[in-house]
């Protein structure tokens, strides 16, 4: 039998997300292992121009991401409190998968578990990026869940 004892949820607040909270919760309750959930903030997301000097960042844009983060982290916290489930959120900022590549690797991680598609276009993929290369590049079993 595995023993989990951290759990890390990748989280964007979309249905595919929730779904992945949901079954992690279950492993929780299970193994009585603790849940990390985690949302990325990505800069390209708060790019409002170019000037001379580079690439420029809306403040204003950054704050309400943020707080929209703040909320839906707020929302996966309660969920699982709800279950009575340890629970951590965090929220980083850069690249999705090397942001979660290097969460996982720091609070020793046993598995990860996202959804098959998140808040971003592209339909008719059956697997999204980053669920994809979350699967590709980390070195702890992945459960994609759709």
């Amino acid at each position: 039998m595995i023993t989990l004892k951290k759990i890390v949820v990748a989280y964007d607040g979309s249905e595919h997300s929730k779904k992945a909270l949901d079954w992690a919760s279950k492993f929780a309750v299970a193994s009585q292992a603790a849940i990390h959930v985690v949302m990325v903030l990505v800069p390209s997301s708060l790019l409002v121009g170019v000037d001379y000097a580079g690439v420029c960042f809306s403040e204003d844009l950054k704050e309400l991401a943020e707080r929209e983060i703040s909320e839906k982290l707020a929302e996966a916290r309660a969920f699982c409190e709800e279950k009575k489930l340890q629970v951590t959120t965090e929220t980083l900022f850069g690249n999705v998968v090397d942001e979660i590549l290097h969460y996982v690797q720091s609070c020793n991680a046993d598995m990860v578990i996202c959804g098959t598609r998140g808040l971003g276009g592209f339909e008719g993929l059956l697997v999204g990026s980053v669920a994809h290369k979350l699967v590709t590049y980390l070195p702890v079993p992945v459960m994609v869940i759709k």
